[in-house]
């Protein structure tokens, strides 16, 4: 789905880094399903559009059996729940229990997809654009940390390669521990050395020690201006709604859900923050296949 890129990707690197601590931020802290449901929507919706389809699998997949264990895990981990559904053995599965799981298992999920979007959208050279000069060393950390991780898998899979090349293949029982422990230990030993050679190229270069510039620019235009007030005003109306109502919980009884007219307000807010990158996405499709058919 992103051949012609994403929209959320061409905005300043502030605005999208706004938009997604905001929106993480109230999908994390917030245990009311209402917010949940919606911020987990919102990110699948925006997921396919963001990441290639090999990676929005590959997520879905872990994601599944993550929330089925989850669920069924949490009952027998807490025994706070009034309602009781059925006994196993001297656990009791109670109702509270059992939505609580379902709620944080949504929550963790759509926690999960919205951080891989913003790893997605906010590369490199856009952290260090946006922390180099006041937090230079945050920034390279930053920076080299999301670049680590799929070197290290890469890193992985040639080690892997190169040993059943020798010869070594894998095998089963201790000889496949310790195949398994030999591969470990060559890749640790080469982050090792990748780390002290970055880090010492960084040093040499200067990096941190006084004030620098960055190679790419990136103009606030008035679409990001327009984008940074809608993400703040739908953020700052939500809080103010969640500020006014009574509050969700789950346990000691199962509460009832909030309707007043602040709490509507806030749902309403929240959902139009957490579809908007899947809204734009979609009209700007729509759109560009009607300039295409016109040509």
């Amino acid at each position: 789905m992103r051949d012609n890129g994403s929209r959320i990707e061409t905005l300043h690197p502030a605005v999208s880094a706004v938009y997604f601590l905001c929106v993480i931020s109230i999908t994390m802290f917030s245990k009311n399903p209402v917010v949940t449901l919606s911020g987990l929507v919102g990110a699948v919706l925006a997921f396919p559009f963001v990441c290639d389809m090999k990676k929005v699998t590959k997520t879905f997949g872990g994601l599944a059996v993550s929330t089925a264990v989850i669920i069924i895990a949490n009952p027998f981990i807490s025994q706070n729940g009034m309602t009781e559904l059925f006994r196993i053995f001297r656990f009791s599965v109670s109702l509270e229990a059992l939505l609580y799981g379902a709620n944080f298992a949504l929550t963790f999920c759509a926690v999960i997809i919205w951080g891989a979007c913003m790893a997605e959208t906010l590369k490199s050279e856009k952290i260090i654009y946006l922390l180099g000069k006041g937090a230079p060393k945050t920034a390279i950390v930053l920076s080299t940390s999301l670049r680590f991780i799929p070197l290290f898998a890469e890193k992985a899979r040639r080690i892997s390669r190169s040993r059943k090349a020798l010869g070594l293949a894998e095998g089963e029982g201790r000889s496949g521990i310790s195949y398994a422990s030999k591969n470990f230990s060559a890749l640790v030993g080469w982050s090792l050395e990748n780390s002290v050679e970055t880090s010492n190229s960084m040093k040499a270069r200067g990096y941190g020690y006084s004030k620098r510039g960055t190679f790419f620019k990136y103009a606030f235009t008035f679409a990001d201006g327009a984008a940074l007030a809608a993400t703040v005003s739908f953020t700052a109306a939500n809080v103010a709604g969640q500020a006014i109502s009574g509050g969700f919980d789950f346990y000691p009884r199962l509460a009832e859900i909030p309707c007043t007219a602040a709490d509507i307000v806030s749902y309403a807010a929240f959902a139009a923050l957490a579809l908007t990158p899947a809204v734009l996405e979609i009209f700007w499709r729509i759109k560009w296949k009607y300039y295409e058919s016109k040509i």
